[in-house]
This record gives C-alpha cells, structure tokens and sequence, in this order.
C-alpha cells in the first residue's frame, strides 16, 4: 500500500511539471526612488515581456529605501536618485561589489504653473513666496535644490520652503495649488507648457547622478541581470525619451572603492 502511495506522489509530480503547474519563480523586488516612477513602470513592462519575470516595486525617496535596506528590508535592486547611497550600499557590503552603475543623470526644472512666460533666473532672484522641493535630508532632488536656492535666492532657504518627504510629494504640493512654485524634477514635468518652466542649467548644481545596484542575498544574481538591463540600448532609449541625460558611454560595472588599507598594501 506504502508504494503505491509513493508511486501515485510520484506520477502526480511528473504531470505538474509537464502541464507547466511548476511554482513560479520568485519575483524580483526592487526599490526605486520616486522621481523615477513612470520610467521605471514602463522599463519593467519591457523587462517582464523579455525574461517573463514579475517585477514587484516599491517607490520612495532615496534615504527611506536606502534606510529600509539597512535594517533588512528584502530587496533584490536599488535604484536610487544619487551615487552616495549605493556607494555606501556596496562599502557596507549590503550591495553585490561590481554590481554599481549609473543609469541616468536627473535634471532640476522649477515649475510655476499658470504662468504668462517661462520663469528664469531673474523670476526666482525675485520670488518671495512659499516653494515646494524635497526634503533634503531624504531626496537628492532636494540637495539640489537647495543649491540652486543658495545660489539664487539665499533669503527662501529662511521658512519660505515646503518640504516633500520625496520630490514626487512636492510636486503634488505645486500641481495642487497648495504652493505656486516648485523646484523639481524636469521628467516628470516634461509634458507641462513651456512657459511654465524653466530647466536649470546642470552647471548650478551638483549633479543628480542615479545609481543603481543589485543587493546581497538569495535572489543577487536576478538583480545583477536587471542592473544588466538597464544599461542596455532598449532601456537607455526609455530613459532618454523620459527626460532623463543618460551616460554618453555607460561602463560595464562602476569600479568599487578601494579601501584605503589595500591601496597602501600595494605601494
């Protein structure tokens, strides 16, 4: 009676396997920052058509998904709105070492909805009233504001700033009348009227140079193959077509630092 059982499991295996009743296989969990939400929607729709992977995504600002990666949280790739949070990722040992590269370069735009001409420099020289950016502390869109108001207009950075906990969230501030102008990111701003916008130059701020990398743990190598996508031609296209300057020449693998203990080793 026992190898019957045993033969029936058996048989009952082999006819799941051949009529494709096989557990499917583990999705890939990616964290994103938020400025990158609709590329990143339409990047993952390519990448799930080619490898006939789920893609699971949850988007935030860059210093929250950085801080929830460190305290454990399960993702498989970061694609974050700086270089400073995967470098760190990838010292710690928390990002797979040779994984890192750059995947585009963000642009700031300060946008004043409603407005009769394009605002410019002499418009925020002058602009006295409440401005939404992100919240420095947590968005690398919000450094780069910040620099642009240091250099521009010093007297807004004194209680005239909205904070958004990502530059998704200030945007919302401006798109609903809550505050007249923003300093934000220009791809999610590319579709407004040109009168409405002004796109700063990159020279006026440091640059916005977004990382990814994939992360340490069971699933790393799916996270290798989609860093490996992103610096494909299909997916630099998308990336440019958002908005977004893409690398002129996108290097394999961003080379690791070297700890200062080794470059000493090798004198």
């Amino acid at each position: 009676m026992k190898a019957s059982l045993n033969t029936l499991r058996v048989a009952l295996l082999v006819l799941l396997s051949s009529t494709g009743c096989a557990p499917a296989p583990a999705p890939l969990r990616a964290a994103v920052a938020a400025n990158f939400r609709d590329t990143f929607d339409t990047l993952v729709q390519r990448y799930q058509a080619e490898s006939s992977l789920r893609v699971e995504v949850a988007y935030a600002a860059t210093g929250i998904l950085y801080a929830q990666i460190v305290n454990g949280a399960p993702f498989d790739v970061f694609l974050a709105a700086d270089r400073l949070r995967p470098e760190q990722l990838e010292t710690r040992g928390d990002g797979v070492s040779g994984s890192r590269v750059t995947y585009a370069f963000g642009q700031l735009a300060l946008w004043v909805p409603g407005a009769d001409q394009a605002p410019g420099e002499n418009w925020l020289r002058n602009y006295g009233g409440r401005l939404a950016i992100a919240n420095p502390e947590l968005a690398p869109y919000g450094i780069a504001a910040q620099a642009v108001l240091q250099r521009f207009n010093p007297g807004l950075l004194d209680g005239r700033l909205v904070l958004g906990t990502s530059v998704n969230q200030a945007t919302h501030y401006v798109a609903t009348g809550g505050v007249a102008a923003g300093l934000l990111a220009f791809p999610t701003l590319r579709d407004r009227p040109t009168n409405e916008l002004w796109r700063i130059p990159e020279h006026h701020y440091p640059a916005i140079e977004q990382q990814a990398i994939a992360l340490t743990g069971p699933r790393q190598r799916a996270g290798r193959a989609f860093v490996d996508f992103l610096t494909s031609d299909a997916a630099r296209q998308v990336i440019a077509a958002a908005g977004y300057r893409v690398p002129a020449r996108v290097p394999a693998r961003v080379p690791a630092r070297v700890p200062a203990e080794e470059r000493m080793s090798d004198r």
